[in-house]
């Protein structure tokens, strides 16, 4: 019994230390938007210099999603794991659960349609 009480110990201990900061799960939902972008930019793109326009407007897309993303994210630390909100009318979504140092997402479709300007 003392070895069950111990491993927990242990496991909260470290789930405080990497408890992801709010930087982490900005990040986490950037890669996600940007793998969404480039695809969608990709799409269709045969000539190297559509490819080239649409890395060039990944890369815009990208940072202007940075910033918006920065401000509409909020997030809740519970000392062993935290979570990620954006409000969107009025309706807030749960779009990221981070513990043990990993940023799990779930990004919504309509955050996406909002990130995109659509």
């Amino acid at each position: 019994m003392k070895k069950i009480i111990l491993l927990l110990i242990v496991l909260v201990v470290v789930a405080v230390f990497t408890c992801p900061s709010k930087e982490m799960h900005n990040t986490a939902i950037m890669e996600e938007t940007d793998e969404m972008l480039s695809k969608e930019l990709a799409d269709g793109s045969d000539s190297p210099f559509e490819k080239g326009l649409a890395k060039i407007g990944s890369a815009i897309g990208s940072s202007i999603m940075g910033v918006m993303l920065n401000s509409m994210l909020t997030v809740d630390n519970y000392v062993i794991c935290s979570v990620g909100k954006i409000t969107l009318e009025d309706e807030t979504q749960v779009v990221s659960f981070g513990m043990f140092n990993y940023v799990y997402t779930n990004v919504p479709e309509q955050l996406k349609k909002e990130l995109k300007g659509k």
